[in-house]
């Protein structure tokens, strides 16, 4: 995990409950949110894993931010992602390819989906 995510500062409130929305609509809890299928290559496969990682930060975000302070996410998130830039280069704040604002993310790099995916489980991971 990087290493900012252990100072969170907690709260003594509840956490939001959470339930899966895809399109503003309640997931079906019988049906698998993903198909098991391969990605598509190059920029349709960002195309297709995006909009994934788009709304599992969002759910992130809000169950963080509602068991600490609002805005606590997203300043961890991007001391994560500068401790993480070292190994793909597209996260550095200054290279301007990556962002994640508002619940949007906005990439204009030159990676394949692998790479970028590859990015938020070393985000999650230890040092």
């Amino acid at each position: 995990m990087c290493k900012s995510w252990s100072k969170i500062p907690k709260k003594e409130k509840p956490v939001p409950e959470s339930k899966p929305i895809l399109d503003g609509k309640p997931v079906s809890e019988s049906k698998p949110i993903f198909e098991n299928k391969p990605l598509s290559g190059g920029k349709e496969g960002l195309k297709e894993i995006i909009p994934i990682l788009q709304e599992t930060l969002s759910h992130v975000e809000r169950l963080v931010d509602g068991a600490s302070r609002n805005g606590t996410f997203i300043g961890i998130f991007k001391k994560c992602l500068i401790e993480k830039a070292e190994t793909f280069s597209f996260l550095d704040p200054f290279a301007g390819e990556f962002e994640y604002q508002d619940g949007v993310i906005r990439f204009s790099g030159e990676v394949g989906e692998k790479e970028f995916a590859k990015v938020f489980s070393n985000v999650w991971a230890p040092p």
